[in-house]
């Protein structure tokens, strides 16, 4: 069976603790520091666990020490509670259980002999803004997909009721205190052959003007940046209506052309559901954005859509593109300044008796000259429309076998081949 990880980070306000039991332990003793010297008015971090039936209520526990490292507490009978084991006098690295007995007092150091690891592991760590770290086979929750007896649901956090509903005190991104959002209730969470489901999830941004950036996948790298999730806004000059921008990717935020981190380049994809370029037109559009090292913005692909029209633009910044088959053939090479057509690629025109192929003329803005093409009569036009031109037949200029042959140019500007010399004009 997969061990699962939950990671909860709460807020620790206060050094009672948070429950609805009215039978409890009172326990006392004395926390130590690693070295084993008296945790003198030290504040530690703890957990209460308490499983009752189906459910399991998990509550922050704060212990604070006096000038000697003395301690008390009030915690539900037969109930656990997790505190790091060197603070008990325990040569073990990460966090311990002890278990409350059903009893009215009892010592730490009583319960410390009893004290057991995790099955995968927990840790608390200190802040202002403490991480737990459990596993859900800790405390008796059944992941496996294999038919057993309902598994035990979190039906309280924190104090509070409802089915594992997270609030923003509970859930915080630590790269930027700006990214912390308010995250709606969990709908659901189903759990079957190993996996974690759930049946929806919200983030909702508290200010239709204000970004946010909901999710964080931190790299734990140094010297490189974050990936984000998030959505940002912008004004419209024309309209009344945001333009909200739905952003994913490498070291950038949401509603900001910069880096996170300075020092590293970002690659991040935009959406826009709502722009007004001007009073008459709106549009959504996307863009593939890049960031380099030295600042410098750059639009590797856009698309462009007009919403009153439906006119879709699209556009490719490149200093190299290709088309590829499957097979590994480059049939179009586009660098600057040239254009290729490889491996055997033909350029068709399906429409006869049309000029597709033109160039512009020299000092003559925008007029193109006509280059060749097939007109109706089946011969090749070399400059010209219609009747005027060069024009090639193809059957009379077919090569001849054997002997000499002379290319002659009629008046109507027709090409024929000849056996003899040309006559006339």
């Amino acid at each position: 069976m997969r061990a699962w990880l939950i990671v909860l980070s709460m807020g620790l306000c206060g050094a009672e603790v948070l429950h609805g039991q009215t039978t409890d332990c009172a326990v006392t003793g004395y926390l130590v520091n690693a070295d084993g010297s008296a945790a003198a008015h030290a504040r530690v971090n703890a957990v209460s666990v308490v499983k009752g039936g189906s459910s399991v209520v998990l509550t922050p526990i704060l212990l604070s020490t006096d000038a000697i490292g003395f301690t008390s507490f009030s915690a539900p009978r037969l109930s656990s509670v997790w505190i790091v084991a060197s603070a008990l006098g325990i040569a073990a690295s990460g966090d311990v259980a002890i278990l409350i007995p059903d009893a009215e007092w009892a010592t730490l150091g009583d319960l410390a002999q009893s004290a057991r690891p995790p099955v995968s592991g927990i840790s608390v760590t200190s802040g202002p803004t403490p991480v737990l770290s459990l596993s859900l086979q800790d405390f008796e929750i059944s992941l496996s997909g294999v038919a057993s007896p309902a598994s035990a649901l979190v039906d309280s956090l924190d104090g509070r009721g409802g089915a594992a509903a997270l609030t923003s005190r509970d859930i915080t991104t630590a790269s930027s205190p700006a990214s912390r959002n308010t995250v709606n209730p969990l709908s659901g969470i189903q759990a079957s052959s190993g996996d974690l489901r759930l049946g929806s999830l919200t983030f909702e941004k508290p200010d239709n003007t204000v970004a946010t950036t909901p999710i964080t996948f931190e790299t734990s790298e140094s010297g490189a940046g974050n990936f984000y999730i998030g959505m940002g806004s912008s004004p419209n000059s024309f309209v009344g209506r945001q333009n909200q921008v739905f952003t994913w990717g490498y070291n950038q935020l949401p509603g900001a052309s910069n880096r996170v981190l300075e020092t590293e380049h970002a690659l991040a994809y935009r959406i826009e559901n709502y722009w007004a370029p001007n009073g008459n037109t709106t549009a959504t559009e996307s863009h593939l954005v890049y960031i380099n090292r030295a600042g410098v913005s750059k639009r590797v692909q856009s698309l462009y859509i007009d919403l009153n029209t439906d006119d879709i633009s699209h556009d490719v910044t490149s200093d190299y593109s290709s088309w590829t088959t499957s097979a590994g053939a480059v049939n179009f090479l586009l660098t600057p300044g040239l254009a290729r057509l490889m491996d055997r690629t033909q350029l068709w025109s399906t429409t006869n008796n049309y000029p597709f192929f033109q160039q512009k003329l020299s000092g003559v803005s925008n007029a193109y000259g006509i280059l060749i093409y097939i007109n109706s009569a089946n011969r090749v036009m070399l400059g010209g429309q219609g009747t005027v031109g060069l024009q090639v037949d193809g059957a009379s200029v077919a090569p001849a076998i054997t002997g000499a042959r002379f290319l002659c140019i009629s008046t109507a500007g027709v090409i024929t081949s000849s056996a003899t010399p040309c006559s006339g004009t």
